[in-house]
């Protein structure tokens, strides 16, 4: 799943995401997202694994063409 993070600098596609702290990490060293608390983080994470669940990509039909595109989550603002 492709993820921008809370400082809009990094794009990543990320494949384990981990909450160090009040941090959330992407694949043990790039910072996506720093919160108020762990309980915050935790509710983040929670909230990139129902975008999984519910799919991270999607179809649009342009000009009679059937386009797949990803799903981009921007990591929320504290």
């Amino acid at each position: 799943m492709w993820i921008r993070s809370q400082s809009k600098e990094v794009l990543s596609e990320s494949k384990q995401i981990i909450v160090e702290g009040k941090e959330i990490i992407d694949q043990g060293y790039l910072r996506l997202g720093t919160y108020e608390s762990k309980d915050r983080a935790i509710e983040v994470l929670n909230m990139i694994e129902d975008r999984i669940m519910n799919g991270s990509r999607f179809d649009e039909i342009q000009n009679g063409r059937r386009k797949t595109r990803d799903f981009v989550f921007q990591m929320p603002e504290v």
